[in-house]
């Protein structure tokens, strides 16, 4: 089947939100170094939606976190939202992240004595906003993940589908230049991850949100306008994707199958 695909979405000619430049990070344990990654260059233009692939340990979560400020690069340079962040002190980088990106976790991280309504609501309260200045934007932001009626539940009271909804509502509210998401449908199973899949597909359509998406699935990157693979802290190629589902998660198969076969094939060169 084919998905219709929001030709507003995502636009080549749009300016870049996010930018990593011959990024690398490096973990020195005693003697031993680890490169988790080597010079990576990596571009989000506004309104895309990017995933990022490769097995456990190509840097993948490390990469999210460098991108969110998150964490210290070792070398090379990220701009986030025009804010370059090897510049800014810890109390900047704090503002520049909370104001300009929104996480989504793989844990939901919800307040448990908290509504989902005051959840929500929560990043603005940090940032020192009044909530009932942008109530107009929570009840568009509880209809957009089907919460409207739930609006008043603890999250103990909700599904797991229902607290991720609540999740992205959080990470949507301060309408944000980017939202960083972390395996989102990995606690879940696939009915409920595919609907969320869908509703994060329909934040860029629709809110012309810019998303970066860390995933293992093949059928979760599918959603995205294009697919980034790692491989030993490198980017070793890239994807972009038609809007046919089936088609999209066959080729993202195919070249994770390929890179995994290229890889097998050098360590028994090398060994």
């Amino acid at each position: 089947m084919v998905e219709a695909r929001c030709t507003g979405c995502y636009n080549p000619q749009r300016m870049n939100i996010l930018e990593a430049r011959r990024v690398s990070k490096i973990y020195r344990m005693g003697k031993v170094t680890v490169h988790a990654l080597n010079e990576v260059d990596f571009t989000v233009a506004e309104g895309e939606f990017v995933a990022i692939m490769g097995p456990s340990g190509s840097g993948k979560s490390t990469l999210l976190h460098l991108l969110g400020g998150l964490d210290e690069l070792s070398e090379g340079e990220i701009i986030l939202a025009g804010h370059r962040l090897a510049e800014l002190d810890d109390h900047r980088i704090t503002l520049v992240r909370r104001r300009n990106v929104g996480f989504i976790f793989q844990f939901f991280n919800l307040l448990p004595t908290l509504t989902a309504e005051e959840n929500i609501a929560l990043p603005l309260l940090i940032d020192g906003q009044d909530p009932r200045a942008y109530r107009g934007r929570i009840d568009h932001l509880l209809q957009l993940v089907g919460l409207t009626d739930r609006r008043h539940h603890k999250p103990d009271q909700l599904s797991g589908g229902e607290q991720q909804r609540v999740a992205i509502a959080r990470a949507f509210v301060t309408n944000p230049a980017i939202v960083l998401a972390d395996e989102p449908t990995g606690n879940l199973d696939s009915k409920t991850g595919e609907e969320i899949l869908c509703l994060l597909r329909r934040s860029c359509d629709e809110l012309h949100q810019t998303i970066v998406m860390v995933t293992h699935d093949a059928r979760a990157a599918s959603f995205a306008d294009r697919v980034v693979f790692l491989m030993d802290g490198r980017v070793v190629g890239e994807l972009r994707t038609t809007g046919n589902r089936s088609e999209d998660i066959r080729a993202i198969q195919a070249y994770l199958r390929d890179s995994e076969q290229a890889a097998e094939a050098k360590t028994l060169r090398l060994s």
